[in-house]
């Protein structure tokens, strides 16, 4: 009697994770450059050039280091934060799997990162600060 319960629960469980991707896929290293539209880059030069290493991944972890145009790499820290709050369910168009929120030091100045993670797999990362905006549509190299 209690198999035949457990059994709706056990295929949605299975048709759920089918679904999902396994977040491995994303290490390694990424590149690409920021958003060239005006409307959506400000403080980023034309063709700024973002990199992205990804040794290690988890819905809550990261194990990363991202370098602007081939400078110093610094590591992603995640902000742990946002795991307790709404924007821990953050989402937004292209419907992400997973979009950490973190900062990053490059040069003394502080970035807010939002790093999406897409299905294929496909990476989008924005860069934030007081004067700055940036989101760079990322390639695996």
């Amino acid at each position: 009697m209690n198999v035949i319960r457990l059994a709706p629960v056990l295929a949605v469980t299975i048709l759920v994770s089918s679904g999902c991707q396994d977040l491995r896929t994303f290490t390694g290293t990424w590149s690409g450059e920021a958003e060239q539209s005006e409307l959506i880059r400000r403080g980023f030069p034309l063709h700024t050039t973002l990199r992205m290493n990804i040794g290690y991944i988890t819905d809550t972890e990261l194990d990363a280091t991202v370098s602007i145009d081939d400078g110093t790499p610094v590591p992603v820290i995640l902000d742990r934060t946002w795991l307790n709050d709404v924007f821990s369910d953050m989402t937004y168009r292209g419907d992400p799997l997973l979009v950490h929120i973190g900062w990053i030091s490059v040069g003394g100045k502080s970035y807010m990162t939002a790093i999406g993670y897409f299905k294929g797999p496909e990476l989008e990362v924005r860069l934030m600060s007081e004067d700055m905006y940036g989101v760079f549509h990322m390639k695996k190299e």
